[in-house]
């Protein structure tokens, strides 16, 4: 079963895995991510290390009006011309893990708006560093 996180990020946001490096050992993540990408243009699967373990994050982007039908509007965006990260995920637990520290990582770089794919909850930095440790466990 796939499950996904749907980060959205004003158009002049443009995060690159060297940048979430940086954050993740400022804020004591224990996350590495492959160095230089652009998560914009990255469209698939996103090699991962997350404590110690090897992993990872199926990673996609496209506008705001392509979010799937009832999730658009489950806040208000502020963001002008947003973009969504959609961060997919399988039954693997330190995936899960991943897609949820890569969430926060975002989300507390970033201004954003982060909403869980299965009940269209919008989830606040805290519930994002939740999940992943529940993952993790």
């Amino acid at each position: 079963m796939s499950m996904s996180l749907f980060v959205i990020l004003a158009l002049e946001s443009e995060p690159m895995t060297s940048d979430l490096n940086k954050v993740s050992k400022e804020l004591g993540y224990n996350i590495e991510y492959s160095e230089n990408i652009k998560l914009k243009e990255r469209s698939g699967f996103l090699p991962v290390v997350l404590n110690s373990e090897k992993t990872g994050v199926e990673v996609y982007s496209y506008p705001y009006s392509d979010l799937p039908d009832g999730l658009n509007n489950v806040t208000e965006i502020s963001f002008s011309e947003p973009v969504v990260y959609q961060l997919s995920f399988g039954g693997n637990r330190m995936e899960g893990a991943a897609a949820f520290t890569t969430a926060a990582l975002l989300c507390g770089t970033y201004d954003c708006v982060a909403i869980e794919g299965e009940g269209g909850g919008v989830l606040n930095l805290e519930q994002l560093k939740q999940g992943a440790e529940m993952f993790q466990e």
